[in-house]
């Protein structure tokens, strides 16, 4: 039997590589036997193989590739075939074993491949010839030795000094793009002092927040660098991956997986995971990437990762907050002098602007200005935004003639990598040869495989504002990433050119609301620290002629919801406004009355807060700081007061039928004065004839106090729902969802229902919510919904499972019912479903990573064409599925969490 037993694997291959002379034939046999002696390796040598159709050049350098080991027999020359021989054995990292021959000298090729190889293998003096056998011999038992004892191949340590290295490039490609001269950009990026400010936590998910120019890329290198080292000195540690969040492409379980390929296995020896300019992908992509590092942290315990970010308004907190701290006055003054070469003293910070002097203590501004002081030592310190001007101008025009057509193509380019949140294709760019080289040239550009992107995101921004500026690209073509525009259209509003920054507020907030939202608050942080008081220019008409036409932009851009939010007469037209101005206060009030009035006029003096009128019911009196959006700030506060106010009063869901269904019962319950559970039938007669006596006042004191939660509206849609039930030959009123079904004594609502109850209640209530939220937006938020996370994927399939705790803690008060769910896309032209299960929470959490990459290759699948980047969430709650009108609180709940993220809720 132990006759017809075989090896599972061939022998190892090794390859000989030597020049092909007389004078190392010898040599090659030598080796040949020694290999043939050793057990379970096999050679492979040029002489030594068959006639073969293959070119030479291909067949040789294919098996390198494939080898296990590769023997350098090196001699006093080298030709171009056996460097290719070598250069491709460590680009494949395979294992080499190099031993230098006898020899009075070598060329200089051989000079210098030695000494590459050396600092990936350790190459060996051989005496003679007749020791070679033992040399080889020798080599190859350690290999073997070492293969079992330290499982990490040379390619591991191979990819990690390369990774190293790519690492400090992109420091020193940083500091050059800041206008730093190269011999200074090379020492500060080999010194790791500069930047190293972040230490690494042991597992989980953590998020470094900082404000631009704060050093978070810097500072994740430097941690980079430093995870590499430790990893190179002990191959126990984690495999470390570095990425910038613009070219992750793949979900992220495929990148780590593709990327630790023949390295590292992440569920076992673990990953370290890093992952730099979260922002810079836009709001909405930034989330769904949160989403899933946070699921794969969470599903392996000895995986940890990092994300830095700047604090965008509406990107959602992950795992543990880490604040980017920022330099003292002595370091931040210390790193100027370097970069400037001369000595500055502390004091002379005392006479630069206040966001100057802010900005200088984040290491970008920081470099930014020791790069201009060297060119210009007396030259007068700007604001932050100025420097970002200074030199982004001078880095294209250091193309001297061909400056005017760089600076065309860092613009086309800066918009195309804005608008896909990723590297350009050169050729998207232009297709001419010699432009692509003036393109590369420029050291505000990094080239990889054909693709371009700015060195520093700062500069990407630049150049997309000073496209807007120079209308080259339109606020109608950015509409569809606008979230990834913010920055660039804050920085063109803020521009000197005024009269374009109130084209671009009044086109943007009459179409996108919720963008204009986002501006205002990137604007105050930019503003932060340099506004001043000064007095308004113009009269209070001026003032309140540009307070209106904010308003007027406003009320476009929000369609039907305007009449109801907004300051309207009684032709749903924007009413007169009166200004009493007294900078930096400004005191308005919206006309109420039924007079013919100007657009705008001076309030009236009797008005004041001691004596309000109908025709002036409400006064506003605000400190206004004198910024270029001061109206727009003054306007969508009122709006939002008022937003706020409509949707606690839950009016704006009665057009659904899911929603007056759910009001009908839950007034009917009042009326009766009668519990949920009481099974006695309600007869929709009786509430008519009462809703009756409500309407004639014939029984005023009756009325019990709890139905002063309904509104006059309410009451009036109601009836008609009712009214219509009964034309329908309805006689009774009865619960819209299922009801309970056990009978019970527990204070739990949830026990009067049965499992299999409680499910199909739940699978209808948050269809209901739904077809509600769904009807909202359409009816009133329309021009809100591109933003809406749910609105925008919508259809969907809500899968989720429904967990019950543990019989034995059903007493306890907290243990109480809960439900995950997560969205997937349907085709368009479907009906959103839901599909939910009772079942254990974990077995779903464990599917989330597949889910998140599933989801987007099933995007593309049945809506091609579609842009939306997929809604990769998990939510995990209490069931609020009971109380009064549980499907409409719901939609209300998913509707103001989104909009509270837009700015425009307050609640």
């Amino acid at each position: 039997m132990g006759s017809d037993l075989t090896r599972g694997e061939s022998d190892l291959l090794v390859f000989i590589s030597s020049v092909m002379s007389d004078e190392l034939n010898h040599a090659r046999q030598v080796t040949e036997q020694a290999v043939r002696a050793f057990p379970i390796t096999r050679p492979w040598a040029f002489e030594f193989t068959p006639a073969s159709s293959e070119p030479p050049d291909h067949g040789y350098l294919r098996k390198v590739a494939e080898a296990d080991f590769v023997v350098w027999l090196i001699d006093r020359e080298t030709t171009q075939p056996v460097a290719n021989e070598i250069n491709t054995c460590i680009s494949a990292g395979r294992r080499l074993l190099a031993f230098k021959l006898p020899s009075e000298g070598r060329d200089a090729c051989t000079r210098n491949l030695i000494d590459r190889v050396s600092g990936y293998a350790k190459w060996r003096d051989v005496e003679n010839l007749e020791g070679l056998p033992e040399h080889i011999n020798a080599a190859l038992s350690d290999e073997f030795v070492r293969g079992i004892r330290d499982p990490a191949p040379p390619a591991r340590k191979h990819e990690l000094g390369k990774q190293y290295r790519l690492s400090v490039s992109r420091c020193k490609r940083m500091w050059i793009a800041l206008g730093v001269p190269d011999d200074i950009a090379a020492e500060l990026s080999e010194d790791q002092s500069i930047g190293d400010m972040l230490k690494w936590p042991n597992q989980g998910l953590h998020m470094v927040v900082g404000d631009q120019g704060a050093g978070k890329t810097l500072a994740l290198e430097r941690l980079f660098q430093r995870l590499v080292m430790r990893a190179l000195a002990d191959s126990s540690q984690p495999f470390p991956l570095f990425a910038n969040a613009r070219d992750l492409r793949e979900p992220l379980i495929e990148y780590v997986e593709r990327m630790s390929q023949g390295y590292s296995q992440p569920s076992v020896q673990g990953t370290s995971i890093l992952i730099d300019g979260l922002d810079e992908i836009g709001v909405t992509a930034a989330n769904a990437m949160l989403e899933q590092v946070a699921a794969y942290t969470d599903a392996n315990a000895n995986v940890t990762a990092m994300v830095t970010s700047r604090p965008l308004p509406g990107l959602k907190s992950a795992g543990k907050q880490v604040a980017m701290p920022t330099m003292d006055d002595e370091h931040a003054i210390n790193l100027i002098s370097r970069i400037s070469g001369r000595e500055l003293d502390r004091r002379v910070r005392y006479a630069w602007s206040n966001s100057t002097q802010q900005a200088a203590k984040l290491p970008l501004f920081a470099v930014m200005l020791g790069s201009e002081l060297r060119k210009n030592p007396s030259f007068g310190v700007p604001r932050p935004s100025q420097l970002v001007n200074r030199l982004a101008e001078g880095a294209w025009q250091e193309a001297g003639d061909n400056a005017e057509v760089v600076d065309e193509l860092l613009q086309k380019l800066a918009v195309k990598a804005i608008s896909t949140g990723a590297r350009v294709r050169l050729s998207n760019v232009t297709h001419g040869k010699l432009q692509q080289r003036w393109l590369t040239d420029s050291r505000l550009v990094n080239e990889h495989t054909g693709t371009v992107d700015f060195t520093v995101p700062i500069f990407r921004e630049w150049y997309a504002a000073r496209a807007l500026i120079e209308q080259t690209v339109s606020v109608e073509d950015i509409l569809p990433a606008s979230d990834r525009w913010i920055i660039p259209l804050a920085i063109a509003i803020d521009s000197e050119n005024e009269a374009l920054g109130r084209q671009l507020m009044v086109r943007i907030a009459s179409t996108d609301p919720g963008l204009v939202s986002l501006l205002l608050k990137e604007l105050g942080e930019r503003w932060h620290g340099d506004r001043t008081d000064e007095p308004f220019l113009g009269t209070a008409i001026e003032v309140g002629a540009e307070i209106r036409n904010a308003m007027l932009a406003w009320g476009q851009g929000l369609g039907k919801l305007y009449p109801i939010i907004g300051p309207v007469d009684r032709d749903g037209n924007t009413a007169t406004l009166g200004v009493r101005l007294n900078a930096p206060h400004i005191t308005t009030s919206w006309y109420s009355g039924s007079k013919e009035l100007p657009a705008v006029l001076d309030l009236p003096g009797h008005i004041n807060w001691g004596n309000l009128s109908p025709d002036w019911p409400r006064l506003s009196s605000e400190q206004v700081l004198h910024t270029k959006t001061w109206p727009w700030v003054m306007t969508k506060r009122r709006l939002v007061d008022s937003l706020s106010e409509t949707i606690r009063s839950k009016g704006l869901a009665l057009d659904s039928t899911d929603a007056i269904r759910e009001l009908c019962w839950t007034f009917a319950l009042a009326v009766k004065e009668q519990g949920e559970f009481n099974p006695t039938p309600i007869y929709i007669r009786d509430v008519l004839r009462f809703i009756n006596y409500m309407e004639d006042g014939s029984i005023p004191k009756t009325i019990p106090y709890w139905l002063n939660d309904f509104s006059d509206r309410d009451v009036r849609s109601i009836k008609i729902c009712l009214s219509e039930s009964v034309e329908d030959g309805e006689e009774f009123i009865t619960e819209p969802w299922p009801s309970a079904d056990q009978p019970n004594s527990s204070s739990l609502v949830w026990r009067f229902y049965s499992e299999q109850r409680l499910l199909e209640r739940t699978k209808s209530v948050y269809a209901g919510a739904l077809r509600i939220y769904d009807n909202m937006v359409k009816q009133w938020f329309k021009s809100f919904g591109p933003r809406l996370h749910l609105y925008r994927v919508l259809p969907i399939r809500l899968e989720g499972q429904l967990v019950f705790p543990p019989q034995q803690n059903t007493v306890n008060r907290h243990s109480e019912p809960t439900l995950v769910w997560r969205p997937r896309c349907l085709p368009v032209d479907a009906k959103s479903i839901v599909d939910f299960e009772v079942g254990p929470r974990e077995e779903f959490r464990d599917g989330f990573l597949h889910y998140c990459r599933d989801e987007r290759k099933e995007l593309k699948r049945l809506r091609p064409g579609d842009t939306t980047e997929p809604w990769l969430s998990e939510m995990g709650s209490r069931l609020e599925v009971f109380g009064n009108r549980p499907a409409t609180e719901l939609a209300y709940d998913w509707l103001k969490g989104e909009l509270r993220e837009l700015g425009w809720a307050g609640l």
